[in-house]
């Protein structure tokens, strides 16, 4: 027998946001409830009379919404059977909604309780909510691809009767402490943001640069995020064998980018023949060890600080001396051998040692439709020269839209 909390049970009044509902669920998504219901001894009508064979086989979809409406439940669904007939259509709809990353942080004392059922958490999430609001979670599981969606109603107080506009989304990538969310009201995000914290016994919670409206490229990068390190180069574990020992599926039907070549037709490449070929064939080489052999998923932006010292600069733009004697100018050149100092300077050291630490800084930021696929195509068109920077394939790997490179490290904001 199922197991109901109270605030399942929540009578939900016949209102316009739950009539359109009801208008707008497919036919055959509102026979399967309206036939659990009925055989639910606690959701079923009040008289028991009722038998789907008898009464709702033979009517049309507006007949059914009649009989609910005006026979089997007329003082209004319960707060679940709102839930199950929202959840019914959830993903027929575009979810036009801006997603944020968070990654749960545990505390000293305990470890994350991340891999806890979905019925526990609900029942945390629901329990810390109440404290403040009347509410609702549902919950949605989506076992395909390991997740688990919580639905969840924040009405503006305990006595609010009129259903809220728009659910706040949860979703819980199983037994990892990262979450994706949705907030429908920004004052209910701070609520939410401890509830969360209360669920999975965190210390804290740390919104993360993975923001985007597109959520399948939001879960396609979760699904990379774990893979920096000496696994990064496992990061299409799942589709690209040629990068993955450990796979020992079929590729042939593996989606994958085509081998680059200078030219496209056999009889281009028959008659065009690039001038340094050697260089060619090299940044193609190494193209594909950063950026691999699977079509990227990527961001629809990336900021990077940079952070060089002075003296990294100045060596990148040397310049051998220059002796003309018939210029009266000559050109200033840098130079790496120390000139000996005035001891009067010395109290200026102090001063010139925080500058040269601080370096040059700046912030370089990357916007389109997938920057990481925009910034292979620079390397394959020679605008990036190899050899890439060792942090690059790492960049790649993490799909994160921040980051702090400094000299040839790279420290992903996560």
């Amino acid at each position: 027998m199922e197991q109901y909390t109270a605030e399942d049970l929540v009578r939900v009044k016949w209102q316009t946001a739950v009539t359109s509902l009801l208008s707008n669920t497919k036919k055959p998504d509102l026979e399967t409830l309206v036939k659990s219901w009925l055989t639910s001894p606690v959701l079923r009508p009040d008289h028991s009379n009722v038998i789907w064979e008898n009464t709702y086989e033979s009517l049309t979809k507006k007949e059914m919404i009649d009989r609910i409406q005006q026979i089997d439940w007329p003082d209004g669904l319960y707060m679940i059977q709102y839930s199950q007939l929202d959840a019914s259509g959830f993903f027929n709809r575009k979810l036009k909604r801006t997603w944020s990353t968070w990654k749960l942080i545990p505390s000293e004392k305990q470890e994350l309780q991340v891999s806890i059922s979905t019925t526990t958490a609900r029942r945390r999430l629901q329990e810390y909510l109440n404290t403040f609001f009347k509410n609702h979670v549902y919950i949605i599981p989506q076992s395909e691809s390991n997740t688990c969606w919580y639905r969840i109603l924040i009405f503006d107080s305990r006595y609010e009767e009129t259903l809220p506009a728009r659910a706040s989304i949860l979703i819980h990538y199983l037994s990892t402490e990262y979450l994706l969310t949705t907030t429908s009201m920004i004052r209910h995000r701070d609520f939410l943001h401890q509830a969360t914290i209360h669920a999975f016994r965190a210390e804290s919670l740390k919104q993360i640069p993975l923001t985007s409206k597109g959520l399948d490229k939001l879960t396609t990068l979760m699904d990379h995020r774990s893979s920096l390190g000496i696994f990064g180069q496992f990061r299409y574990a799942q589709q690209d064998s040629m990068e993955n020992p450990l796979y020992f599926g079929p590729s042939s039907d593996i989606p994958r980018y085509e081998k680059e070549q200078y030219v496209g037709t056999r009889e281009d490449i028959r008659r065009v023949i690039p001038i340094d070929h050697d260089k060619i064939k090299r940044r193609y080489d190494h193209v594909d060890q950063v950026f691999g052999h699977f079509p990227l998923e990527g961001l629809d932006s990336l900021k990077l600080t940079l952070e060089i010292p002075v003296t990294s600069v100045i060596k990148a733009h040397q310049t051998e001396p220059v002796n003309d004697d018939d210029d009266d100018i000559q050109p200033y050149v840098f130079s790496d051998v120390d000139e000996p100092s005035d001891p009067q300077e010395d109290d200026s050291d102090d001063d010139h040692t925080k500058k040269e630490k601080g370096g040059i800084s700046m912030n370089v930021t990357f916007r389109g439709t997938n920057v990481m696929e925009g910034l292979r195509s620079l390397a394959l068109q020679g605008w990036m020269v190899p050899p890439f920077p060792p942090w690059l394939s790492d960049l790649v790997a993490s799909g994160s839209s921040a980051a702090r490179v400094t000299n040839d490290h790279l420290y992903i904001e996560s």
